[in-house]
């Protein structure tokens, strides 16, 4: 009996053939060769088996180790990708914060220079100041202002101010300005000298260059700021210089250095030289300033300057009634009741909230309070109380019923019979 063979020849196979083989020669061969082979059948597939589970487990092991691998590639890959991006985004900005830089200094030098001042020439050294205080003006937002302080910024800013080339005086000034808004910094400033300077640019035969003469205004209305400059920068011909500045006639001039601009900025410090200074607000009355203040409420068009001028005359007044009995004398009150009626409710609050808060103010004696109440003050602040919206103006106008009728018997009756009282009424239930 001849064993059959499927072609796969190994030592093993030939051995177990061979032993097969010889059993199968033998009488009782073809039963234990049967049952043999039954076995040794079974014993393979069982091995088999076995091997098959082996392999698969290897290969699912094998798998998850590779989908392991993949998604930690893709993760890899994904997290590259990300820092890729951030760094193009970083970089992206770094250009665009270099463009602006570059697109800020170009707008600020062309402003200078577009000035109709003579005093424009422009070399390699006056090229470098400027370009010096324009990256420091930038630098004043983002760099610490200790590490300016320590540097001596102000000193070399400062000593930039008595250049004759408003190429150099304009971004020294506007530096200063910049700088002028940290509180640390103003005095500083001050110690460095800067005081005299700014007076002298701004007073005439100073520079003529409008946007210089702006820079100049809103340096000294921020140095205002700190208590105890405000003294000492009115005190040393700021206020002074300022008042020229506001009355210059600029009607008649082909190149006024006194825009609106200019003018917003130079009663804007007035406004902060006053606060809280009883003796600016009388030497204000001393330079003759307040008929120019006045005549801006009442001639200029533009809101900035009607609001500051407005505010100036407030705060003149405040809490002083022979400061207050001069602004009604030269027809403050008109002035601001001018200014309230052609102010819109909703668009022009700041006019209107500066206004009712000036005419407070005013409202510091028995007679000032019947003067004011004379005009035009009771409707306009009866009206307010109904119309208005907003809560601070509400507010003001509230006060300035309260202040109209503190001790006036005239104008208690004038706003009892323009329905103040009911009004009020009516605030109260809102």
């Amino acid at each position: 009996m001849a064993l059959a063979s499927d072609g796969f020849v190994n030592p093993s196979a030939k051995v177990v053939k061979k032993s097969l083989t010889r059993f199968a020669d033998q009488p009782y061969g073809k039963e234990l060769f049967e049952t043999l082979k039954t076995e040794f059948d079974q014993e393979v597939g069982r091995t088999f088996d076995k091997f098959e589970k082996s392999a698969n487990r290897k290969i699912t092991v094998i798998g998850q180790q590779v989908n392991k691998l993949e998604s930690n590639m893709a993760k890899l890959v994904g997290h590259h990708e990300m820092v890729a991006a951030e760094a193009n985004m970083h970089a992206i900005e770094a250009v665009d914060d270099e463009r602006r830089e570059k697109k800020i200094l170009c707008q600020w030098l062309n402003g200078f220079m577009v000035s109709a001042s003579h005093r424009l020439h422009l070399d390699p050294i006056d090229f470098a100041f400027a370009r010096f205080a324009l990256n420091m003006a930038i630098a004043a937002e983002h760099i610490p202002v200790q590490k300016m302080l320590d540097a001596n910024v102000p000193t070399f800013l400062v000593g930039m101010l008595a250049s004759d080339n408003d190429v150099v005086l304009g971004p020294s000034s506007i530096a200063l300005a910049h700088l002028s808004l940290h509180d640390d910094a103003r005095i500083p400033i001050c110690e460095a000298g800067a005081i005299a300077r700014l007076v002298a640019q701004c007073k005439e035969g100073g520079t003529g260059s409008p946007a210089v003469v702006t820079q100049l205004a809103k340096t000294m209305a921020s140095l205002a700021l700190k208590g105890e400059n405000r003294q000492r920068v009115a005190g040393e011909g700021g206020m002074e210089a300022l008042c020229e500045l506001i009355g210059e006639a600029t009607e008649f001039q082909d190149y006024p250095r006194c825009t609106n601009g200019a003018r917003a900025a130079a009663t804007s410090a007035m406004v902060n030289f006053m606060f809280k200074s009883d003796a600016n607000r009388k030497l204000l009355v001393e330079l003759n300033g307040i008929p120019a203040i006045v005549d801006a409420t009442v001639n200029n068009a533009d809101s900035h300057v009607i609001e500051q001028s407005v505010r100036a005359l407030g705060n003149v007044s405040f809490n002083q009634p022979y400061t207050a009995a001069k602004v009604i004398q030269c027809r403050g009150v008109e002035a601001v009741n001018s200014a309230l009626k052609v102010s819109d409710l909703r668009t022009d609050a700041r006019i209107i909230e500066a206004g009712l808060i000036c005419l407070t103010n005013l409202c510091n004696s028995e007679q000032n309070q019947t003067t004011v109440g004379a005009g035009e003050a009771c409707k306009l602040a009866v009206h307010v109380c109904g119309h208005s919206e907003s809560p601070q103006v509400l507010k003001a106008a509230a006060r300035l019923v309260c202040a109209l009728a503190f001790s006036s018997f005239v104008n208690k009756t004038r706003l009892g019979e323009m329905g103040a009282i009911h009004t009020m009424m009516g605030l109260c239930r809102k």
